[in-house]
Parts: C-alpha cells; sequence; structure tokens
C-alpha cells in the first residue's frame, strides 16, 4: 500500500467490487521483506457486510498458514458476520487498514483454532516444524516486484 484513502463505491450490482491490493510483511518479523497480493470482495451491501480477503498465490501454489484456508480466503474474526462470540466480530466501522494491519499481524501471530486441518496439526504437535515450513513459505514471497503500471496503487497510511 502506498497512501492515500481506499474507497471502494458501491453499486447496484449483485456482482461484488473486487480489489487488489498488495501488503508488505511486518517490519521485524519472518515476513519482513515480503509482499503479499490480496483480492478484496465488496458485496453491493457492504459496509454492512465484510469483504471476503483471499491471498493471491502463484498459480499451482496455495499460501500455507494455519490461518489462511485452501481457497486463499484468510479466518479472521473481524471478518465474519457478527455471531454473539469471539468468532463474528465483524463492524460497518471497521476500516480497509484496519483489516489490512490485522491480516499483517496474524501472519506472525496466528489464532491457533487454524482453516485447516493438516496445518494445525504441525502447529501444535511439532512447533520447529511448524517454523520452518513458515520460512519456506516466507520465502516465497521476500521482493516480488509490483506491477509496471501502478496507476490503481492506493496507499493506506
Amino acid at each position: 500500500w502506498r497512501g492515500g484513502e481506499f474507497s471502494p463505491t458501491r453499486t447496484p450490482s449483485p456482482r461484488p467490487h473486487r480489489a487488489q491490493v498488495v501488503i508488505p510483511g511486518k517490519k521485524d518479523t519472518m515476513w519482513e521483506g515480503c509482499e503479499f497480493n490480496l483480492t478484496m470482495e465488496f458485496s453491493s451491501d457492504y459496509p454492512a457486510t465484510a469483504p471476503v480477503v483471499k491471498f493471491v498465490s502463484r498459480p499451482g501454489e496455495v499460501f500455507w498458514h494455519l490461518n489462511v484456508w485452501s481457497s486463499g480466503r484468510i479466518c479472521l474474526n473481524l471478518l465474519n458476520e457478527p455471531d454473539g462470540t469471539w468468532h463474528g466480530q465483524w463492524s460497518p466501522s471497521i476500516t480497509i487498514k484496519q483489516i489490512l494491519c490485522a491480516i499483517q499481524e496474524l501472519l506472525d501471530n496466528p489464532f491457533p483454532a487454524g482453516a485447516r486441518p493438516e496445518v494445525q496439526t504441525l502447529y501444535e504437535r511439532n512447533r520447529p516444524a511448524y517454523e520452518r515450513r513458515l520460512r519456506q513459505e516466507a520465502d516465497k514471497y521476500r521482493k516480488r516486484p509490483l506491477p509496471d503500471d501502478d496507476d490503481d496503487v492506493v496507499v493506506i497510511e
């Protein structure tokens, strides 16, 4: 993200508005120096409903993380509709910046009730192996070049 304010437009169309976002890895973590491509899909009733946020991986790959479904969708409580528990914390007052910062934080501090059983098993039973596998994943995303045409790049500060 490079600056400015992101403000998706509401459209009466049933098709969601889709934004492509790049977030950097958090400084002083294994993710520092990484860049992650995400998509954010906003329904026509946004902000009443949360956007669907997904990691975009290279063809044939799936982003490997405890809180990322195999589809790339991010498992994060503030992206879930309110359900009276810790699990559903979406509110129309949550900003795009808050979502992106929460995703940055989630990378390094996963919630232990994961989205993928095979990743959660490794996390629970062999933390050193889990950390090694995460570092391998981080290495895939280090210093990925941004698109040459950055006219549509919006910086959120």
